[in-house]
């Protein structure tokens, strides 16, 4: 990718938000003629009426998100565009019209934010949720030469996207020559949008053999097996797994630990959670 000037950069930063609330303006109108659908024959009412006033707020939630980036708000214009990330999932499935553009520029819109405020490795994390797309190539241009330090020890706080703008959670802190590992976990099942997510959390310390180690439970406290597997250590990637045969971890319903987690912070996540 050529390399551009700060100006012509935020000219095309800005263009990419103006374009994703024009696209998304659109969705209220295309969402209405499935409001009727049989889909909703099978929900509880007051789970419908939640969920097409959450849908109505769209088109102002990202008007809201486009203020506070322009005011240099980033903070306050990464919760309306994280927001959007989950009205753009969560509208599109619930109406059985999802608009994969408009999400795509809703992740991006959040990567934004944190590359004005310098942080790599959460854009990076956001941009990785379609890193094929024209705009989180363009993104990733702007990371390049932004410096970051992680190491090559897998302390820190890692992310698994769970959907609906949500990040499963991993932290790993040095504890002697062990380490302590807590996972946070998100399963958002039909009316996960509404009600929010099932829940499930472990913690324990993990003598890591190599780069691979386990958490377990046994007993009375479950018979639960989770893998970590720290790989890519220039990147930073925790892959989590759990045996089949032992998933009795305690978690909610369809939660469990598995998938690859980025490392988004050289800094563990503390958690008031273990067994």
């Amino acid at each position: 990718m050529n390399k551009r000037s700060s100006s012509e950069s935020a000219d095309n930063v800005e263009e990419l938000i103006i374009v994703n609330r024009i696209n998304i303006k659109l969705i209220p109108i295309m969402l209405a003629a499935y409001v009727g659908v049989p889909f909703f024959s099978y929900a509880t009412e007051s789970g419908d009426d939640i969920e097409k006033e959450m849908c109505a707020k769209l088109p102002a939630i990202i008007k809201k998100g486009n203020e506070s980036y322009r005011a240099g708000q980033y903070a306050e214009a990464r919760e309306h565009f994280t927001e959007q990330v989950s009205l753009s999932e969560g509208c599109g499935y619930i109406y059985g019209n999802p608009d994969k553009a408009a999400t795509i520029t809703a992740y991006n819109n959040v990567a934004l934010s944190y590359i004005k405020e310098g942080d790599k490795l959460k854009a990076l994390a956001w941009l990785s949720l379609a890193p094929n797309d024209k705009k989180s190539k363009f993104n990733y241009g702007l990371l390049k030469d932004m410096p970051v330090s992680i190491g090559p020890d897998m302390v820190g706080t890692y992310w698994g996207y769970a959907g609906l703008g949500s990040w499963n959670v991993a932290s790993v802190e040095k504890q002697g020559n062990d380490y302590f590992i807590s996972l946070n976990l998100l399963y958002f099942g039909l009316r996960g949008m509404a009600y929010g997510p099932n829940m499930g959390e472990i913690s324990q310390v993990v003598t890591m053999k190599g780069d691979e180690g386990l958490i377990k439970l046994t007993g009375e406290e479950g018979n639960c097996e989770i893998s970590i597997k720290f790989i890519d250590k220039d990147n930073g990637i925790l892959k989590v797994d759990t045996n089949s045969d032992r998933k009795e971890c305690g978690f909610g319903h369809n939660v469990y630990a598995y998938g690859d987690f980025i490392r988004v912070s050289k800094k563990p996540t503390p958690f008031d959670i273990g067994y």
